[in-house]
């Protein structure tokens, strides 16, 4: 099998904001709920998120520029008090609790 040449050498990449773990294992009981009810697993995959950035491709050569182009964006944050509201979805696939928008939160995605 060959690769199309623009995905070789390349990873997909997503930028998000790890959930502490008392909010984590909130949405894991949610998670496992939908696991019990509707059979859906692919959540169970990766830990409770923010997603800043969505999947997006790049050369691996450039994975440790990006990792620390992160790390100077990030390292003189404070901490983010983050306000959830409820559920909302996109697609017939992806189900996630709402964000409340934040200044905050939406300087560190721009």
């Amino acid at each position: 099998m060959v690769l199309n040449e623009t995905f070789q050498n390349t990873n997909m990449y997503f930028v998000a904001i790890l959930c502490p773990p008392p909010a984590d294992e909130k949405v894991l009981q949610f998670k496992h709920w939908m696991k019990d009810r509707f059979g859906c697993v692919v959540a169970l995959k990766s830990p409770a998120h923010i997603t800043l950035i969505p999947p997006f491709w790049l050369d691996e050569k450039k994975e440790a520029e990006l990792q620390q182009t992160l790390q100077s964006i990030t390292s003189d944050k404070d901490e983010l008090e983050i306000q959830l509201n409820g559920f909302s979805h996109f697609s017939k696939r992806v189900l996630f609790v709402n964000v409340k928008e934040d200044p905050e939160l939406e300087e560190l995605k721009n």
